[in-house]
């Protein structure tokens, strides 16, 4: 294992914040919605409170970010509110994960981004929050949420599922 931080006081420090912010989007959730609800919400929350990093993607780009710099970078996408895909993956997961909705990350080597797979009503289905972040009018999109992997893979090719199948298109459209 490798320790980015090992002050025990502020690693609990950092606990409790990430658990509070984690908290902002479990207030918006109510045990009468249903998962597609709590999905939507979610990634919703994302869209809106989040912003994509340009500067440090072009940094991870041209190998001017360190490792060490950049896993801790990514964690904490939810306290910094800004962050690449892999953040966005990662935080939708742990979202999901506290919800007891089953997510899985993907990635492509081949583009060079990451994004997620929910299950829904006994489905797979491809989440990527990161390309549906707002554009300048700060409208939600929804563009790539909730697709099966024959349409995703026209935008995100390069990926593997290893034994997951997201062959429903009940969202594709």
């Amino acid at each position: 294992p490798k320790y980015v931080e090992t002050d025990k006081e502020k690693i609990s420090e950092t606990l409790a914040a990430f658990e509070e912010a984690a908290g902002e989007i479990m207030f918006l959730i109510n045990g009468h919605m249903s998962d597609f609800d709590k999905i939507m919400t979610v990634h919703d929350y994302m869209v809106e409170h989040y912003a994509y990093d340009c500067d440090f993607y072009d940094r991870v780009v041209n190998n001017e970010v360190s490792e060490d710099e950049y896993e801790p970078y990514t964690m904490l996408i939810m306290l910094n509110k800004t962050g690449v895909c892999q953040g966005y993956a990662l935080a939708f997961s742990y979202m999901m994960d506290k919800l007891g909705i089953d997510c899985a990350f993907v990635s492509s080597a081949e583009i060079n981004h990451a994004w997620n797979l929910v299950k829904l009503d006994g489905n797979w289905y491809h989440v990527d929050v990161t390309k549906d972040d707002p554009d300048d009018f700060a409208q939600v999109h929804h563009s790539y949420e909730l697709l099966s992997s024959n349409r995703m893979e026209k935008t995100h090719p390069g990926f593997d599922l290893g034994d997951l199948v997201a062959d429903s298109t009940l969202y594709d459209d």
